[in-house]
């Protein structure tokens, strides 16, 4: 839970760099139909084109839910 707090707080405020820091290097992240980025380098560039900059009024994925599937090292929206 506290990790998809992190997730969302980032995404939210447009921090960049604490959302690319909760991710390993290697991380593949992968968003279904819109996008899939491999390693921190595409996830940051890729992201940083979806948040909204701070201080910029914004929608919020603080209720975003999720769910574990049965590899723990991923996170999946549903």
């Amino acid at each position: 839970m506290y990790l998809r707090s992190r997730y969302a707080w980032a995404f939210d405020e447009g921090e960049i760099d604490a959302f690319v820091s909760l991710f390993v290097p290697t991380a593949v992240l992968d968003l279904a139909e819109w996008e899939r980025f491999e390693g921190n380098g595409e996830i940051r560039k890729g992201m940083l084109d979806q948040m909204v900059p701070p201080g910029q009024p914004r929608a919020t994925l603080q209720t975003l839910p999720f769910k574990s599937p049965a590899d723990p090292s991923t996170i999946t929206s549903m």
